[in-house]
């Protein structure tokens, strides 16, 4: 029973974070197809689980996920498996071409193209050191939490809404898209403990700029280290095995 359904539980967990980007739930759902098509595990959990991620994976908009995990400079297009022309280079080129037309509503000319194939490769300005790819991850170790993908694309920002930093501001829009409610959950669950019994006479407007200051206030504590952060769960063998 536990080698059925741990790494259900896993990817539930992950799944329901209040961060859990696209590409988050794509590499999820990628590794939960790999898992479950150990020969080894029970053919009638085997065939039901690969079953069910294949058709919800069919009612998907394919091409928002695919593009948001190549946006993610930790992954590029290694994550991807190898003899699929539709995942070649080109491929997935068109693939992100058609998404940030679609999610920018714009004609895309040649310096995208020549962008993309650029950080495709980590030439230029989108190399793994000008990035900073290594030292995001060092210091987000130090302080126990993910990189900020967003964040991260953010530093390459010229501030302009054309040529070469079209594929950035791409980047940066599709990775702010979270797969789930849970921060609006958060967000609703501060206005309750704002708006008691007790204070019930407060306008809605002074419940939102309240709850504004203080998830503000406790960003900042976190981001020095004064908030006390809850320990991390353990809650799977495969934590303790990595």
């Amino acid at each position: 029973v536990k080698i059925h359904l741990e790494p259900l539980a896993v990817a539930a967990n992950i799944l329901q974070s209040s961060d859990a980007r696209l590409d988050t739930t794509l590499l999820t759902w990628g590794n939960l197809y790999r898992i479950y098509s150990d020969p080894a595990l029970d053919d009638v959990v085997h065939a039901q689980v690969l079953s069910s991620l294949s058709k919800r994976w069919l009612q998907m908009d394919q091409d928002v996920f695919i593009s948001t995990v190549i946006m993610n400079p930790y992954v590029h297009g290694k994550g991807f498996a190898h003899g699929n022309p539709l995942l070649s280079p080109v491929g997935l080129y068109n693939i992100t071409k058609r998404t940030c037309e679609r999610m920018l509503r714009i004609h895309l000319g040649l310096e995208f193209h020549s962008a993309f194939f650029d950080y495709l490769m980590e030439s230029n300005e989108f190399s793994s050191s000008l990035m900073g790819l290594t030292e995001w991850k060092q210091l987000c170790e130090q302080e126990q939490t993910n990189v900020n993908l967003v964040c991260l694309w953010e530093q390459l920002d010229t501030g302009i809404s054309y040529g070469r930093n079209i594929l950035i501001n791409f980047a940066v829009r599709i990775l702010s898209i979270v797969t789930n409610s849970a921060s609006c959950e958060q967000t609703f669950s501060e206005f309750g403990i704002i708006h008691t019994k007790r204070r019930n006479r407060l306008s809605e407007e002074k419940v939102h700029k309240t709850t504004l200051v203080k998830m503000d206030l406790q960003r900042d504590q976190s981001s020095t280290g004064l908030l006390q952060t809850r320990k991390r769960r353990h809650f799977s063998d495969f934590e303790s095995q990595s």
